[in-house]
Protein backbone atom coordinates (compact mmCIF):
# COMPACT_ATOMS: atom_id res chain seq x y z
CA UNK A 1 0.00 0.00 0.00
CA UNK A 2 1.10 3.28 -0.83
CA UNK A 3 2.11 5.69 1.75
CA UNK A 4 0.37 9.63 2.69
CA UNK A 5 -1.67 8.88 -0.31
CA UNK A 6 -5.47 11.07 -0.27
CA UNK A 7 -8.32 8.61 0.06
CA UNK A 8 -10.25 7.97 -2.91
CA UNK A 9 -7.24 9.50 -5.21
CA UNK A 10 -5.75 7.36 -8.35
CA UNK A 11 -2.16 7.49 -7.86
CA UNK A 12 0.37 5.89 -10.09
CA UNK A 13 2.73 2.90 -8.54
CA UNK A 14 5.31 0.64 -9.91
CA UNK A 15 4.01 -1.82 -12.44
CA UNK A 16 7.24 -3.98 -11.93
CA UNK A 17 7.08 -4.02 -7.71
CA UNK A 18 6.71 -7.76 -6.52
CA UNK A 19 3.05 -6.56 -5.26
CA UNK A 20 1.67 -5.33 -8.37
CA UNK A 21 3.29 -8.94 -10.20
CA UNK A 22 1.19 -10.62 -6.89
CA UNK A 23 -1.41 -9.44 -7.59
CA UNK A 24 -2.06 -8.95 -11.18
CA UNK A 25 -1.09 -13.00 -11.63
CA UNK A 26 -3.53 -13.78 -9.03
CA UNK A 27 -6.49 -11.58 -11.04
CA UNK A 28 -5.58 -13.80 -14.49
CA UNK A 29 -6.02 -17.08 -12.38
CA UNK A 30 -9.35 -15.94 -10.39
CA UNK A 31 -10.46 -15.02 -13.62
CA UNK A 32 -10.11 -17.86 -14.95
CA UNK A 33 -11.50 -19.91 -12.32
CA UNK A 34 -14.64 -18.11 -12.82
CA UNK A 35 -15.02 -18.08 -16.31
CA UNK A 36 -13.40 -21.35 -17.92
CA UNK A 37 -11.00 -19.47 -19.35
CA UNK A 38 -6.80 -20.49 -20.02
CA UNK A 39 -4.94 -17.36 -20.05
CA UNK A 40 -1.63 -17.03 -18.80
CA UNK A 41 -0.63 -14.05 -17.25
CA UNK A 42 3.08 -12.21 -18.97
CA UNK A 43 3.63 -8.82 -16.93
CA UNK A 44 2.14 -5.73 -15.54
CA UNK A 45 2.40 -2.55 -18.19
CA UNK A 46 0.88 -0.30 -15.66
CA UNK A 47 -0.22 0.38 -12.23
CA UNK A 48 -2.73 2.71 -10.44
CA UNK A 49 -4.18 2.42 -6.66
CA UNK A 50 -6.70 4.28 -4.69
CA UNK A 51 -6.70 4.18 -0.90
CA UNK A 52 -10.11 3.69 0.17
CA UNK A 53 -11.53 3.48 3.97
CA UNK A 54 -10.50 -0.39 4.68
CA UNK A 55 -8.66 -1.37 1.83
CA UNK A 56 -6.93 -0.41 -1.54
CA UNK A 57 -8.09 -0.30 -5.34
CA UNK A 58 -6.05 -1.44 -8.20
CA UNK A 59 -6.06 -0.86 -11.53
CA UNK A 60 -3.51 -2.86 -13.38
CA UNK A 61 -2.98 -2.74 -17.30
CA UNK A 62 -1.70 -6.29 -18.28
CA UNK A 63 -0.13 -8.20 -20.88
CA UNK A 64 -2.01 -12.23 -20.78
CA UNK A 65 -2.12 -14.81 -23.69
CA UNK A 66 -3.97 -17.47 -24.55
CA UNK A 67 -4.33 -20.30 -26.94
CA UNK A 68 -6.54 -19.41 -30.24
CA UNK A 69 -6.29 -22.99 -32.39
CA UNK A 70 -2.48 -23.69 -33.51
CA UNK A 71 -1.50 -19.53 -32.53
CA UNK A 72 -0.70 -18.15 -29.11
CA UNK A 73 -1.75 -14.47 -28.84
CA UNK A 74 -0.99 -11.66 -26.61
CA UNK A 75 -3.39 -9.18 -25.56
CA UNK A 76 -3.31 -6.37 -23.25
CA UNK A 77 -6.14 -6.30 -20.11
CA UNK A 78 -7.01 -3.77 -17.55
CA UNK A 79 -7.70 -5.72 -14.10
CA UNK A 80 -9.66 -3.68 -11.33
CA UNK A 81 -8.85 -5.58 -7.73
CA UNK A 82 -10.16 -4.46 -4.58
CA UNK A 83 -7.81 -5.62 -1.39
CA UNK A 84 -8.66 -5.27 2.30
CA UNK A 85 -6.39 -4.84 5.20
CA UNK A 86 -6.28 -8.76 5.94
CA UNK A 87 -4.54 -9.56 2.57
CA UNK A 88 -8.08 -10.52 1.10
CA UNK A 89 -8.69 -9.84 -2.57
CA UNK A 90 -11.41 -9.83 -5.01
CA UNK A 91 -11.33 -9.37 -8.82
CA UNK A 92 -14.20 -6.47 -9.46
CA UNK A 93 -13.20 -6.64 -13.29
CA UNK A 94 -10.83 -8.21 -16.14
CA UNK A 95 -11.06 -6.94 -19.63
CA UNK A 96 -9.86 -6.03 -22.86
CA UNK A 97 -7.04 -2.80 -22.14
CA UNK A 98 -8.92 -0.16 -24.26
CA UNK A 99 -6.33 1.93 -26.27
CA UNK A 100 -6.31 5.66 -25.48
CA UNK A 101 -8.18 6.86 -28.28
CA UNK A 102 -11.45 4.65 -26.80
CA UNK A 103 -10.41 6.33 -23.33
CA UNK A 104 -10.94 9.68 -24.72
CA UNK A 105 -14.28 9.25 -26.22
CA UNK A 106 -15.27 7.31 -23.07
CA UNK A 107 -14.69 10.29 -20.63
CA UNK A 108 -15.90 12.94 -23.49
CA UNK A 109 -19.32 10.73 -23.38
CA UNK A 110 -19.38 10.66 -19.85
CA UNK A 111 -18.70 14.28 -18.99
CA UNK A 112 -21.65 15.30 -21.85
CA UNK A 113 -23.50 12.66 -20.05
CA UNK A 114 -23.19 14.37 -16.54
CA UNK A 115 -23.72 18.13 -17.95
CA UNK A 116 -27.34 17.11 -18.68
CA UNK A 117 -28.12 15.81 -15.59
Amino acid sequence: MAQKNKIGVWVPVDSNSPTIKHISAWAVKDYNEDHGENLKYEEAFEAEEQEIIGGVNYRIGLWASYVDGSMVRRKRYEALVYRNLDDGKALISLKPFLQDKQRMILAYAKSLTNQTN
